[in-house]
């Protein structure tokens, strides 16, 4: 098709299809929101290429395949922008390889990268990252329904509230128990019995294992 032949509807179905996939990609963990562009999208395909008979049931056919195609453009167009903001957002990952764990947190909207002395959590378009000598604090929380400990570090500096402030993870990640090795290594004044304590405890408020005197102001 030349350039001659495309209308304006087919530019505005280009447009509001590329307008709308910033918030698609910001709030894919919300099914609703990839769902309702991508009808909004499908009404300004009907408008520029094909018009079904909705009361043909053959062309539901293509309805649905037209839908499933805007769907897996957004899931792509979301994967080149995180992809392309995330690689260089770490240094940790630009010596190990950015794609794997990024696209792992693009699959499953959360990702743990694991290293000697750093830890990394990775979502969906925020990522935080901190050394284990740069960590400020480190606590726990024990939650009772369902029964599970919850481990935050930080490194104590505060930012946006669009970015990631603490490294989260609960025993129920198979990266938790490493985590926890990596903790007893680089603190060895924590208790190493700290994880069973925790859980027989029952103790729901957040619980301090480790924080950093601050410096006093000159």
């Amino acid at each position: 098709m030349g350039l001659e032949n495309i209308t304006k509807d087919m530019l505005w179905f280009a447009a509001i299809f590329f307008f709308t996939v910033p918030p698609v990609l910001r709030f894919r963990e919300n099914y609703m929101v990839p769902l309702l562009a991508t009808l909004l999208v499908f009404g300004f395909y009907t408008q520029a290429f094909w018009m079904p008979d909705f009361y043909a049931a053959q062309d539901w056919i293509g309805i649905v395949i037209i839908c499933i195609c805007i769907l897996i453009a957004y899931f792509l167009c979301g994967w080149i922008v995180h992809y392309i903001w995330g690689k260089y957002k770490s240094v940790y990952l630009k010596n190990i390889g950015a794609f794997k764990p990024l696209f792992n947190a693009w699959i499953f909207s959360k990702y743990y990268q694991i290293g000697d002395d750093y830890i990394i959590e990775i979502r969906r378009l925020r990522m935080f990252e901190v050394a284990f000598a740069d960590v400020a604090k480190i606590e726990y929380q024990f939650d009772a329904e369902p029964a599970i400990v919850s481990l935050r570090i930080t490194d104590g500096v505060e930012r946006e509230k669009e970015i990631l402030n603490e490294f989260c993870i609960d025993e129920t990640n198979p990266c938790f128990e490493k985590v926890c090795e990596l903790i007893n290594e680089h603190f060895p004044d924590i208790d190493e019995n700290w994880l069973d304590n925790a859980q027989n405890s029952g103790n729901v408020m957040p619980v301090i294992l480790f924080q950093k005197t601050p410096k006093a102001e000159n």
